[in-house]
């Protein structure tokens, strides 16, 4: 299902960047003629497919750096492709956005927390201050001075590392100002709140 969500997406990228090579080609008609195409009108649409193609693939892969870390949905994945493609352009001059909204919507792929199928709804929501003071300190501590050269026990083991320090800085910083926890998506003492969770989830089950 999520593959043909996003293949329906590419199809309708593909058609939108093409619309006016074929335009051109059935002079204004919007139907080709029957026969062969052009090799012209043929290397220029292969071109526009494989851009589309590229651009797709960039999208759904930067998408991973904005999923939860478990048990994601597809719902969470779309808001992720969104949210991440947002940050990285924020003029979508040729609806990339839309068609992929429009795609997972037209497969019920629908996330459980959003009201609208909007591109603004759909957006993961970001911290009250992007810059906050306590951030430089836990980048400072993270190594990311690595390339291509690197053996993959290498790179396993700074990933690694690299994760036990981010946990144990937002720990201390969590510590340091419990609100933090609203921000992140978090609830503090989880095991402590679980009861009144229930009670407030029976509430609006009823």
């Amino acid at each position: 299902m999520l593959v043909f969500a996003v293949y329906e997406a590419f199809l309708a990228i593909v058609g939108r960047r093409t619309a006016d090579l074929v335009r051109l080609a059935a002079n204004g008609t919007g139907v080709l003629a029957d026969g062969a195409l052009h090799p012209d009108l043929v290397e220029r649409l292969t071109t526009e497919t494989c851009k589309s193609a590229r651009h797709v693939l960039q999208m759904c892969i930067r998408a991973l750096d904005y999923c939860p870390a478990v048990d994601i949905t597809f719902g969470e994945y779309l808001r992720a492709i969104i949210t991440a493609d947002v940050e990285m352009l924020p003029t979508d001059r040729l609806f990339y956005r839309v068609a992929f909204i429009e795609a997972f919507r037209n497969r019920g792929i629908v996330p459980s927390d959003v009201r609208t199928m909007s591109e603004q709804s759909l957006m993961w929501n970001s911290l009250a201050d992007p810059s906050p003071a306590w951030l430089p300190a836990i980048l400072d501590s993270v190594d990311i001075v690595w390339d291509l050269h690197l053996d993959r026990t290498t790179i396993f083991k700074t990933n690694e590392d690299n994760r036990w320090k981010v946990w144990r800085a937002l720990k201390r910083v969590f510590k340091a100002d419990p609100s933090l926890y609203s921000q992140f998506g978090l609830v503090a003492d989880l095991f402590q709140a679980l009861p009144e969770l229930a009670v407030e989830l029976d509430k609006a089950r009823s």
